[in-house]
């Protein structure tokens, strides 16, 4: 007996069963794609907050040797005995016994400069705060600063008459450098 071929009488069904396999994977590949780039961000935010911290340390750590050195120097005559009020000042020893104050694990250098005072019986200082590693000469001449301070000292008591050493102290201008 012969074989007969009969034309296929199987028709195809035009129902939705395979699209939602479609648009399962685009669900899938767009999730992907958010969470890939979200990872991205995290990471950028990670490196940004840890030099963020870095800075932070390091300008409060000029911010805390300034306040040192002013209140420091309050105290102390411009120069050394016999010189004027106007002269340059002998800058301020920390307890470390130099002019460097370490603090946040930073090692601050602090240098001052006086200027010629407004009245009688003041001392202005403009102190300036670095990184210990570039030097002193470099912080004097302005290189490097991450923060600075002029200081107005009244050497007068409350009395206008009586001379009194750091009666009073004005800060001037403060400002930090952004690094």
């Amino acid at each position: 007996m012969e074989a007969r071929m009969y034309p296929s009488t199987t028709r195809f069904v035009r129902d939705e069963s395979g699209v939602t396999l479609v648009i399962a994977l685009v669900f899938v590949i767009l999730g992907a794609l958010v969470v890939g780039g979200l990872t991205g961000l995290a990471g950028t935010n990670l490196k940004d907050t840890a030099n963020l911290q870095g800075e932070r340390s390091l300008e409060y750590a000029a911010d805390g040797a300034l306040d040192g050195a002013i209140q420091a120097l309050r105290y102390q005559p411009l120069g050394a005995s016999g010189q004027a009020y106007n002269t340059s000042p002998v800058c301020p020893t920390f307890p470390s016994g130099s002019s460097s104050l370490a603090a946040n694990g930073v090692t601050i250098l602090v240098t001052c400069q006086g200027t010629v005072p407004p009245g009688p019986f003041q001392r202005q200082v403009i102190f300036t705060a670095c990184l210990a590693s570039i030097g002193q000469a470099a912080c004097a001449g302005g290189s490097g600063t991450v923060a600075s301070a002029q200081v107005l000292y009244y050497d007068l008591a409350s009395d206008n008459l009586t001379p009194r050493l750091g009666n009073d102290v004005s800060i001037q201008s403060w400002s930090v450098k952004n690094g």
